[in-house]
């Protein structure tokens, strides 16, 4: 590049920025406006803000080891993740390997909303400069490359995600970049850019990187034939080695990255998600989405286009040239026809649910027509602009009549107007700088329109599903769980709240049972399930134990913090309020185990699968659950039943029809009320085996119930969904609890939130006794380890005991810990399906655990040897250009 272009380039980044920064104030305007942030009310906060949040603060713990501590101490494990997560896996979906996230190391917690606002809006200005990059290498005039930057950078994709999943928009830097490299392998230049690309678009995060990979294998293909223009099978055989050992070596020096969490991502609950697969999308209104999408920014099942207005006129001037560009509008037919099979959804998205992430290559198609045929609307003949003139308009119309997306009729207005604009007044205006100018105010304009329509309550209306500036207030220094901050309590334990945001835990830094992210430890999930405690019908998204005294026990749930003036529906054992602060109380379980406790017998796993799920719940206080392989002293245990299923009576049912085999709710919001006898003394539950809806359910395939005392305060909410439903699990069992009950009887209430025919296979209500509770917890507690050290993936500890026994401690089991007792290694052991355990023989013993991320060490070999591949790769080319590809 000489000093001539060098000119051009800065000159035209130039106007792009000061345009960039021109649309910026029309887009985020909105949020100003309205006192909001663009920050999704719920993953925006729950699982993005929250992750910002902990990072700042994990960069800034290992900073401060290094410069005052002396030592580098990275943590790979923290409790204050749910139930206790590796690091690495959980939060490399969303801030670990963005480069932009680093930033959070400088910025105060107080601070980190804007600094979310900051990232989504460096992003989308750094993929417009790549975007100008490729388009610029592609040999389109700088001045309309950087238009089609603009489109690109506020495209509606990046509108739509940027505000609900951020890190959505960094998949559209790494494309432009990877799309330079294969250009570059295919010039026969150094394939330095294109495995660098590669590499950084692997660590920066690995479910992009999926599609990144897919979509490069399809660009290349492309490619080919602008190059060699037909197809030969030793060319092919070449160029596909060429590629795969550059792809491989670049995948190699991102393995430390990649690995752990391709392990985690296979093994992660998530991946069990009960797909429905279909060839075709069942909404009409996603077709017509597909047709009309240029002329609006609405959205279709995730679908969205939202591109400037007079990249209509472009892409019709594209298909009016004949036997040119043939290449590009391929690119237009092959992925219009991918868009309208849903399986491709499926496939994209590593055949899980179906998605539509991947449609920002929708971005590149029609940003790239933007930057090529824009020239050409100053050489249009008469009759050219006549026919590009009626098709263009004829398209808007025809939109504008066959939908009923307001947005297209408003935005087809301008449409309209730029079409006009730009096929018959460009040729007239001599001045080229005027032409520019105009060129870019229309530019601006459309970007404007776009961002009105999408956030503006008067026509998308957006902006109201974003938080307003209290939110961070909400989630970090008033929330409910940041009390367990001001407890004086050096043991180990967890707290629960009544309300809060979703891993609020995480953000203000305490172990608790509440846990939102894509990746989840399926051990964990799956015991949660089995004790039918999976009120969202989510394995990933977990609130809480459920109000059970049992699973409280268990996972050391020792506070709970409740608003002061709504005191009622605290769960059974938090009897006594220890603090009472900023309108809130905290209540202390009196049946809290202490983080390593024992078993002096055990059952099988195969036992434990076969009994029902309240007996399932009752047997964890008196065995120790293990595989059936898994070789044991310790003497098998006999549990006897104390669940049993109660009598009850229909006190009112309105709109609501109660059957052996379903029940058909009439109405939204219908309450069944009953009075269950028998229970005093113990815990009630509703317990659903096999439900499933039909019929008259929502369009998304998700209904909620609420289990509500006599007084119609709620207790307990839980959801279920079925096929239709994106997140469907397959969970049909449920054991919702309804509380301890004081009285011979009770009255509660379920109602149903949604109309429909629920279908099951047992509707019941069942009782736990509770009269041998604490004397069950005592025994568990009795010899339990002590002097309890948490070092940066190290935990320590004494204990001594009787007799042979099961140490079991409250640490989702995975099998990056490793147990070492009296500095020997021995077998961990899973207990109970989610916590980690080691048999013990009687006597006193040091016990010391040891945590590395799964795959980490095998993934910095790999990395190690990709690295060394890349520079002899890279010493080899410098000599010699790629020889593979055919001269």
């Amino acid at each position: 590049m000489d000093k001539k272009e060098r000119r051009e380039n800065f000159k035209m980044l130039s106007i792009y920025t000061g345009a960039f920064l021109i649309s910026c104030m029309f887009v985020y305007g909105w949020f100003v406006k309205y006192d909001r942030l663009p920050l999704f009310r719920n993953d925006g906060v729950q699982q993005h803000l929250s992750a910002l949040v902990y990072y700042g603060r994990y960069l800034r713990e290992i900073v401060k080891g290094v410069l005052f501590e002396h030592r580098l101490a990275i943590p790979l494990w923290d409790f204050c993740l749910g139930y206790g997560s590796d690091v690495y896996d959980t939060l490399h979906y969303y801030v670990i390997g963005d480069p932009f996230a680093l930033l959070a190391v400088f910025v105060p917690q107080r601070y980190m909303e804007y600094l979310y606002w900051a990232l989504i809006i460096l992003r989308s200005f750094t993929a417009g400069i790549c975007f100008y990059m490729y388009s610029v290498h592609r040999g389109n005039q700088k001045f309309s490359s950087m238009i089609g930057s603009l489109n690109y950078a506020f495209c509606g994709y990046v509108l739509y995600y940027g505000v609900r999943h951020p890190y959505f928009v960094s998949a559209m830097i790494f494309l432009p970049l990877i799309m330079i490299g294969i250009d570059k392998v295919y010039e026969k230049r150094k394939p330095k850019w294109f495995m660098l690309s590669v590499a950084f678009a692997a660590v920066s995060n690995f479910y992009f990187f999926y599609i990144l990979s897919i979509l490069m294998a399809v660009y290349a293909v492309f490619e080919y034939f602008c190059v060699f223009k037909k197809f030969e099978w030793n060319k092919v055989g070449k160029v596909f080695v060429t590629f795969l050992m550059y792809y491989l070596v670049a995948v190699m020096m991102a393995a430390a990255a990649l690995i752990p969490v391709i392990y985690a991502t296979l093994s992660a609950n998530r991946m069990g998600n009960h797909s429905n697969f279909s060839l075709l999308y069942e909404k009409w209104e996603y077709y017509v989405m597909l047709f009309g999408g240029f002329t609006t920014n609405e959205d279709a099942l995730g679908l969205i286009f939202g591109f400037l207005t007079f990249s209509i006129p472009a892409v019709i001037l594209l298909f009016l040239k004949k036997r040119e560009n043939s290449i590009l509008k391929m690119g237009y037919v092959v992925t219009f026809l991918l868009l309208s099979l849903k399986i491709t959804g499926n496939v994209m998205n590593g055949m899980s649910y179906y998605s539509l992430r991947y449609c920002f290559i929708l971005s590149v198609l029609v940003s790239f027509t933007i930057a090529k045929m824009l020239p050409g609307f100053v050489e249009l003949m008469q009759c050219e602009k006549m026919v590009l003139t009626i098709i263009s308009l004829l398209y808007i119309v025809i939109c504008m009549v066959m939908t009923h997306f307001v947005n297209l009729k408003t935005s087809g207005i301008l449409g309209i107007i730029t079409t006009i604009i730009l096929v018959w007044g460009l040729k007239i205006i001599k001045m080229q700088r005027l032409r520019m100018g105009i060129v870019l105010l229309f530019t601006v304009l459309s970007i404007a329109d776009n961002a009105y329509l999408f956030y503006s309550t008067d026509a998308g209306n957006y902006i109201l599903r974003c938080c307003s500036e209290k939110t961070m207030d909400e989630l970090t220094t008033n929330s409910q769980l940041g009390m367990a901050h001001a407890l004086d309590d050096d043991d180990f334990y967890r707290t629960e709240a009544k309300h809060y945001i979703l891993n609020t835990a995480t953000a203000v830094g305490v172990p608790s049972t509440s846990y939102y992210y894509s990746l989840i430890n399926s051990n964990l999930s799956k015991f949660i399930e089995s004790q039918g405690n999976l009120v969202s019908a989510m394995g990933y998204k977990l609130k809480d134990c459920g109000k059970r005294a049992v699973l409280d026990s268990l996972f050391s749930v020792k506070y709970y913090v409740t608003d002061e003036r709504n005191e009622n529906g605290l769960p059974y054992g938090f009897d006594e309020r220890v603090l009472t602060q900023n309108g809130y109380s905290v209540y202390k379980n009196c049946n809290a185990l202490p983080f390593g406790f024992t078993y002096d017998s055990v059952i099988t796993q195969s036992e434990y699968d076969a009994m029902s799920m309240l007996e399932r719940q009752n047997t964890l206080l008196y065995a120790a659950v293990v595989s059936d392989e898994y070789k044991t002293s310790l003497d098998t245990a006999a549990v006897k039943k104390v669940t049993y299923k109660c009598e009850y009576e229909k006190l009112a049912s309105t709109k609501i029809r109660v059957t052996d085999d379903y029940i058909l709710v009439r109405k939204a919001g219908a309450m069944l009320k009953v009075r269950v006898k028998n229970v005093k003394g113990g815990e009630l539950y509703v317990n659903f085996e096999g439900l499933s809806f039909k019929g008259k359910s929502p369009k998304n395939g998700k209904v909620s119930f609420t289990v509500m005392d006599k007084e119609k305060r709620p207790f307990n909410v839980f959801l279920l969904r079925n096929e239709n439903n994106s997140f469907y699990s397959g969970t049909k069992d449920f054991c919702i609890s309804a509380g301890y009950q004081e009285n011979e009887d009770a009255v509660i209430i379920l109602k149903f939130n949604n109309k429909g025919k629920f279908y099951f296979d047992d509707f019941s209500f069942q009782v736990q006794p509770l009269q041998d509770f604490e004397e069950r917890v005592d025994a568990l507690a009795e010899n339990s380890l002590e002097n309890v050290s948490f070092d940066a993936n190290r935990i320590s500890g004494d204990i001594t005991l009787p007799q042979d026994k099961m140490l079991c401690m409250s640490i989702p089991y995975s099998t990056g810990w490793s147990v070492y007792v009296d500095g020997k290694k021995s077998e961990t052991v899973q207990v109970c399906t989610a916590f980690t355990g080691v048999e013990l023989a009687a006597g006193a013993h040091k016990i010391e655990l040891r945590y590395c991320t799964p795959g980490l060490k095998v993934g910095i070999l790999a990395s190690v040897i990709g690295i060394i591949l890349f520079v002899v790769i890279i010493c080899k080319t410098r000599k010699n250009s790629t020889k593979i590809i055919v001269e």
